[in-house]
């Protein structure tokens, strides 16, 4: 059951650097063990959560639409829009590979 903890810390970290949605999949058998672990024990790092400073002390806006550096958005720019989708897929494939176990 420890095992299952410290993969819990390396989902979420994996999900905080690539920030995309991360499954973890369990089995019946391990949903119905119990055991007793020292959690104190289990020494994995915690990724820190960062925010990118706003640009011109603008709002934060979570929309998924692709925007220029100075926050204006992109959505005419079909070139712009495609090259951030590839930045930012190749960025979360980088580090989902380094969490494949």
């Amino acid at each position: 059951m420890a095992e299952c903890y410290e993969y819990t810390i390396q989902a979420f970290n994996a999900a905080e650097e690539s920030r995309s949605p991360v499954i973890l999949l369990s089995d019946a058998f391990l949903g119905h063990l119990n055991e007793v672990a020292d959690l104190d024990t289990i020494v994995v790092p915690v990724v820190p959560r960062t925010l990118e400073p706003l640009a011109s002390g603008g709002i934060r806006l979570f929309s998924g639409v692709a925007t220029y550096a100075d926050g204006e958005p992109a959505t005419a720019d079909s070139d712009e829009f495609i090259r951030q989708y590839h930045e930012s897929r190749d960025n979360r494939l980088e580090v989902a590979g380094r969490y494949v176990l």
